[in-house]
């Protein structure tokens, strides 16, 4: 198998075990946010080298722990992915 980018590795990997990502954010109104989540719940807002897709959409996700989190993208001053585990 062929693999094309990082986010069909990460794919790839989780169909046999789950994929974590540890995220952080910072809005134009807060310091930095730091969730662990599961991959299936953030790929459709990454594209192919795990970079944030601009355009306009809510981030919408919920971490491990439960906590939510809901944002406009453009009221998103950075985000990034910290971690990635299998």
């Amino acid at each position: 198998m062929k693999i094309k980018n990082y986010k069909h590795l990460l794919d790839v990997i989780n169909a046999d075990t789950e994929v974590m990502v540890t995220i952080s954010i910072w809005t134009y109104s807060s310091k930095r946010m730091t969730f662990k989540t599961t991959f299936n719940s953030l790929k459709r807002f990454l594209n192919k080298d795990m970079f944030f897709k601009h355009g306009d959409f809510e981030l919408k996700f919920t971490d491990l722990s439960g906590e939510s989190f809901k944002s406009h993208i453009s009221k998103i001053k950075i985000a990034k992915v910290d971690y990635v585990e299998y």
